[in-house]
């Protein structure tokens, strides 16, 4: 005798709901990403930009360490974010806006570059305002450390102004913030202890 021959319609149903709804977790469990194990933020030194040498770089070096006698496979994650103040030499001056755009390099065996930033109108500053900075979000490729007790990558933030003929200078202060996780598909649910993360600006 069928299974579903001995169980009334609704309960069936009830229980066909119990094993969808339990193979779902078990495959939400499985996709969960593991935990973070390391995490650092660094506050750049801000710097200026002049509209007549619209580009500048900084370089920074970022550093993986493990204490453990055998080293994990670890996978590190480098975010950015930018706030630009722009003021023109002569704020009557009315002009299309002056752009930016930026960019985080990190070179290494995994390392990418990752792509320019949309480019963002920046918000000019009149006299007695209060400074409207302009925001940009700044992404990398992850880059991974293979069973090293240290992993190093050199990195490179580019910033560019757009110009539009106007006269200027823009403030930009920077920060990077960077992440590291276990590279594996056990499913481990505690973070990795021993681990540390450095940012350095070269």
């Amino acid at each position: 005798m069928e299974l579903s021959s001995a169980i009334p319609p609704k309960r069936l149903w009830a229980v066909r709901l119990a094993v969808l709804v339990a193979g779902l977790g078990s495959i939400a469990t499985s996709m969960a990403l593991p935990p973070v194990s390391a995490q650092t933020t660094f506050d750049g030194k801000p710097f200026l930009i002049r509209s007549e040498a619209p580009m500048a770089t900084r370089t920074f070096r970022l550093e993986l360490s493990q204490k453990e006698d055998k080293p994990h496979r670890m996978e590190v994650r480098l975010d950015g974010q930018l706030e630009v103040h722009w003021r023109q030499d002569d704020p009557s001056v009315q002009s299309a806006s002056t752009l930016v755009r930026a960019r985080v390099s990190v070179a290494g065996a995994e390392g990418a570059v990752s792509p320019w930033s949309e480019s963002m109108p920046l918000l000019a500053t009149k006299p007695g305002e209060a400074a409207r900075p302009t925001t940009l979000l700044l992404n990398t490729f992850p880059s991974s450390c293979e069973l090293s007790s240290t992993c190093e990558w050199r990195g490179t933030l580019e910033v560019e102004l757009v110009p539009n003929g106007v006269p200027g200078v823009a403030e930009v202060a920077w920060k990077l913030t960077s992440q590291a996780t276990e590279n594996t598909n056990e499913g481990k649910d505690e973070p990795l202890e021993g681990i540390e993360l450095r940012i350095t600006e070269e």
